[in-house]
C-alpha cells in the first residue's frame, strides 16, 4: 500500500510543478530554465521508476513459466516444447 501512496505522491507533485509553470506561462510571468529542468527530472525518475517495476515484474512472470516448463516439459504442445523449438527456429 504504501508503494502506491509514494507513486501518487509523486505523481501530485509533478502534477504541481506543471500547473504552476501553466499558470506562470497564462500570466506571462518568466518561467526559468531551472523550473523546466525540475520537471523533466522529475519525470525522468517516474520514467525510470516505471520502468524497473515493470522490468521486475517481467522477470518475475518468465521466472514462473521457467519453472513451469522445467516441471511440466511435455506440456505445451503435441511434440512438447523441445519440438515447438526446433518449428519456430525452422522459421527464423
Amino acid at each position: 500500500m504504501d508503494h502506491f501512496k509514494e507513486n501518487i505522491h509523486t505523481q501530485q507533485k509533478l502534477l504541481h510543478e506543471l500547473e504552476n509553470v501553466s499558470s506562470r506561462m497564462q500570466r506571462n510571468d518568466p518561467v526559468t530554465v531551472e523550473y523546466f529542468t525540475n520537471i523533466m527530472r522529475m519525470m525522468r525518475m517516474i520514467f525510470v521508476k516505471f520502468l524497473a517495476e515493470r522490468k521486475s515484474s517481467m522477470d518475475l512472470h518468465l521466472d514462473r513459466l521457467g519453472e513451469y516448463l522445467d516441471e511440466y516439459p511435455e506440456e505445451p504442445g503435441q511434440g512438447g516444447f523441445d519440438n515447438e523449438r526446433k518449428v519456430y527456429q525452422a522459421f527464423i
